[in-house]
């Protein structure tokens, strides 16, 4: 989320599944079919309470539909912030979208936090406490929770990221990218407070190299770079630094920052002048960052 989390936790999730959406129409097919054949023997009321069912299943398909397009739309801002010509636009239209309703959106403001967060991680994080995450639709509270804890792991505040982590009810995602992504924030987030073998549980059964997870790869790397500093397990850890550098190097750049624990400072420095990501002379970090 921030300049060293590219991969933020996509937060506003595709709410229907085109699978799902098949496997409920056959079950609701089958249990029509099954009221009308017993109708001689138990009478009408079996189709009577199936067809209540029935409108209560439409009318909350047609309230995750809407969902659905409007995180769908949320997600098209998103990636257009991600210019930083766009960002200031983006995050004008979503203030004067509060502006004109009068109301706060929760779903707009987890898209205004992600955004915001690209530039300033601690005005990101005041968004996102803002949000009674209780009150947001279920589908969703995982997702917030996971980006607030995204956010307190790269602002080093471990503690608080422990605390959110363990609110998070893993196995309730379908989609595998996002499963791997929340994943990853809890791992790291035990790994960093003392429990790496704990993480490792979370973290081990998604492959750091299956390309598939696309962003997601970034942040199963980084979680399990915690779990190795964890364990001791040092030359492990350098390669996973390694991976990492391949992907991202701005993330081991900041892995040099004050606030990382001492050795994955060192650890970070030592590949950083291997190699040779720290700017030249005459060369600025926005250089680098264009690499």
């Amino acid at each position: 989320m921030a300049s060293d989390n590219q991969s933020s936790v996509a937060a506003a999730p595709s709410l229907i599944k085109k699978k799902a959406l098949v496997q409920g129409l056959v079950v609701v097919a089958v249990l029509w079919v099954t009221a009308l054949v017993a109708e001689p023997y138990l009478g009408w009321w079996p189709a009577w309470v199936l067809g209540v069912l029935t409108l209560v299943a439409v009318v909350a398909g047609i309230y995750l539909w809407r969902q659905s397009k409007r995180s769908q739309g949320l997600m098209r801002a998103i990636e257009r912030a991600m210019n930083p010509g766009e960002r200031d636009a983006v995050l004008q239209e979503l203030a004067d979208k509060k502006l004109a309703s009068g109301k706060t959106d929760i779903l707009d403001e987890v898209a205004r936090a992600q955004i915001t967060a690209q530039k300033d991680p601690i005005a990101a994080l005041q968004i996102l406490e803002a949000i009674d995450i209780n009150k947001a639709p279920a589908l969703m509270q995982d997702d917030i929770r996971a980006n607030l804890a995204l956010l307190y792991l790269s602002t080093n505040r471990t503690a608080q990221a422990r605390a959110v982590a363990e609110e998070i009810k893993l196995g309730r995602q379908g989609q595998p990218q996002s499963k791997a992504m929340i994943a990853a924030v809890v791992a790291e987030a035990f790994a960093r407070t003392g429990s790496a073998q704990e993480a490792d549980k979370v973290i081990s059964v998604f492959d750091e190299n299956d390309s598939s997870l696309a962003q997601a790869q970034l942040l199963v790397l980084r979680a399990k770079l915690f779990v190795d500093l964890g364990r001791a397990n040092r030359k492990q850890a350098l390669a996973r630094l390694d991976k990492i550098a391949k992907l991202q190097p701005q993330m081991v750049l900041s892995f040099m920052q004050k606030g990382n624990r001492p050795e994955l400072q060192q650890m970070a420095r030592q590949l950083a002048q291997k190699r040779k990501l720290l700017p030249q002379a005459g060369h600025s970090t926005r250089h680098l960052r264009a690499r």
